[in-house]
């Protein structure tokens, strides 16, 4: 198999790594989205736990408002750390997409080359293997 040839499937292997490492990135993206939606209606209802205490409570009201935000305070924290691992994640998709990237244009610029290695290696193949005309005098 000629090197050109080779390196054309080495960037067409590279662009599909690319289009996975594309779609990872966007699903990452749209978790970090998610779990940033479900930070601020969590920090929302945490708010709401805090300031919707009547003047008068009693103590079953006082123990189950204390236990929901010690939850929500608890499921908060959770999903903090669940944003930090996706921005993890996020940082790594896009390194990988980047490398993927160029990888690919690499294995493309170095096909290219092959090919008018290749060409002009023909060229004088063929130039050395026609006869030689001499003319006499």
């Amino acid at each position: 198999m000629p090197p050109s040839k080779l390196l054309d499937l080495m960037a067409r292997k590279e662009k599909v790594k690319h289009g996975q490492n594309a779609a990872r990135l966007r699903d990452v993206a749209m978790d970090k989205a998610q779990a940033e939606e479900m930070d601020q209606k969590l920090n929302t209802l945490l708010d709401g736990c805090e300031t919707a205490m009547p003047k008068q409570v009693n103590v079953s009201q006082l123990k189950a408002s204390h236990w929901l935000a010690g939850q929500l305070t608890q499921q908060i924290e959770m999903n903090r750390t669940h944003s930090e691992n996706l921005d993890n994640a996020m940082t790594e998709a896009r390194t990988a997409l980047s490398q993927s990237d160029h990888r690919h244009q690499l294995y493309q610029d170095r096909a290219r080359e092959a090919v008018i290695h290749e060409a002009e290696e023909r060229a004088e193949r063929q130039r050395q293997a026609q006869p030689t005309i001499r003319k006499s005098h």
